[in-house]
């Protein structure tokens, strides 16, 4: 028999995000489960940036291939790939 999974879908509107209603949808996900939540950021950019360069969960060399081949020039990176000097032609 197949395995199936249930997922509960509330529906509710997304405001537009602002300065004052900084809501933001996270999406969080593992080989067994997936979630989505909305709700505020309480960090900034170079927060996460100190979390990437403290993290030690992977090697240095995992790390930067994940940074230099996945996360590069993606809509949210521009800061990490400012960092790691490794903008796109087009950003240079």
């Amino acid at each position: 028999m197949e395995d199936t999974k249930r997922f509960r879908i509330l529906v509710r509107q997304w405001t537009e995000w602002t300065e004052e209603n900084k809501e933001t949808l996270f999406l969080n996900a593992d080989q067994s489960s997936a979630k989505a939540k909305l709700g505020q950021i309480d960090y900034t950019y170079t927060d996460i940036l100190s979390a990437i360069e403290a993290d030690t969960t992977i090697s240095e060399e995992e790390k930067e291939a994940l940074i230099s081949e996945v996360l590069n020039n993606r809509w949210f990176s521009d800061k990490l790939d400012e960092k790691q000097d490794n903008l796109s032609d087009f950003d240079k």
